[in-house]
């Protein structure tokens, strides 16, 4: 076939046409409800949609001419799309970032974006569309709440039931003379299997309903002395000493079964978990001021500044085994913490391993509870 019936004579556009095709563009930004955005290859803004104002509160005019690495909540959502580019040969698709609105609030927008090249292959700009996408952000931030709420009920079960059973399975494997004799203890843990049972129900209408938690007065002393009952199979294997040291008459406002079973008993569950065979673990209450400090203090293997660091964030891994290779599930402080919490209270660790402090190992975390005040 012959090639000149593809021969075209160059087209160049009057000035009329040109202006026409200006004004046609500026219709179409006004109209956009995404934002249209152009920029040098240094990132500084040359153009940009009005529909700019609506969602991060600045005019177009005060945009232009500034870098766009400005309006990114944090140098690591302005990198995360660098990378992107460059990752990808100049071109990105729905890459969500965390923008600034000018209040100083979070926006989260999804870009488009393309590098421009020119006629030889060199870059002359970028050009690309972002999205706000802060309500399906914040959908998808409360269903990670929610997916780690249900975690956590799962958790208070498939961790904390644990000790209960064990005792009953423990006691259950003696003789039948030994059985008889540890009636009480058998019926302590079961009763303690059932608290918890009933704990994670209550905690699911709670959740459910947005109600607040239930606290109540609670004795201290009661509490240590059950934690220890809870605990003596495992202090008996490894022939640990537990000592408790109290102040007479403390009462603190809590609630006493998850204070028992999912704050005190994970914190001797820790300490016989990573002591040594045949030491000793000290727990102490005493009143501090408005609070009522409880320590639990062991002489083991102790946890890395990191590890220290870690210990109550969801979605951190803490677990490692034990001094005896007793596993762990990483979840039993994260679960205390979020008890203490809802009594208003705090935690406080104090940590060193045989690396960072060779002389002076072990671990010792405090409850600090508010005291209970008659009315």
């Amino acid at each position: 076939m012959d090639a000149k019936l593809f021969e075209h004579p160059l087209y160049i556009p009057t000035s009329l046409e040109c202006s026409e095709a200006k004004s046609c563009f500026n219709n179409f930004l006004h109209c956009l409800s995404d934002v249209y955005y152009q920029t040098d290859m240094e990132g500084v803004i040359l153009a940009i949609s009005p529909s700019a104002e609506a969602h991060l509160g600045y005019k177009p005019e005060e945009m232009v001419g500034k870098k766009m690495a400005d309006f990114y909540f944090s140098p690591e959502d302005r990198q995360k799309v660098v990378e992107e580019f460059v990752s990808h040969q100049g071109r990105i698709t729905r890459v969500i970032a965390a923008l600034r609105h000018k209040t100083g609030d979070i926006v989260w927008a999804s870009t488009d974006a393309a590098i421009r090249f020119g006629s030889k292959g060199e870059p002359l700009f970028i050009e690309g569309l972002s999205r706000n996408v802060s309500k399906e952000k914040k959908l998808e931030l409360e269903l990670q709440q929610e997916i780690t709420k249900r975690k956590l009920l799962v958790q208070v079960l498939c961790h904390d039931l644990v000790t209960p059973l064990n005792n009953v399975l423990g006691i259950l494997a003696l003789s039948e003379r030994e059985v008889l004799e540890s009636l009480d203890a058998l019926k302590s843990s079961a009763t303690s299997g059932v608290e918890l049972i009933s704990l994670v129900r209550y905690m699911q209408v709670f959740e459910e309903e947005g109600s607040q938690f239930s606290l109540t007065k609670v004795n201290v002393s009661q509490v240590l002395e059950a934690v220890k009952e809870n605990f003596k199979a495992k202090l008996e294997h490894k022939k640990i000493t537990l000592s408790l040291q109290t102040q007479p008459d403390l009462f603190v406002l809590a609630e006493p079964i998850s204070l028992k079973n999912s704050v005190l008993g994970n914190f001797v569950s820790n300490a016989i978990k990573f002591s040594e065979a045949r030491s000793t673990i000290e727990m102490v209450a005493q009143r501090e001021g408005d609070w009522v400090s409880i320590c639990v203090n062991d002489h083991g293997i102790g946890m890395s500044q990191r590890m220290k660091e870690q210990l109550f964030t969801l979605g951190k891994t803490t677990s490692r085994k034990g001094t005896a290779n007793e596993d762990g599930s990483g979840w039993g402080m994260k679960l205390a913490n979020f008890f203490i919490e809802k009594y208003q209270g705090r935690i406080e660790v104090v940590s060193h391993n045989e690396i960072e402090n060779p002389k002076n190992i072990g671990t010792s975390i405090k409850a600090l509870i508010p005291v209970f005040k008659q009315n």
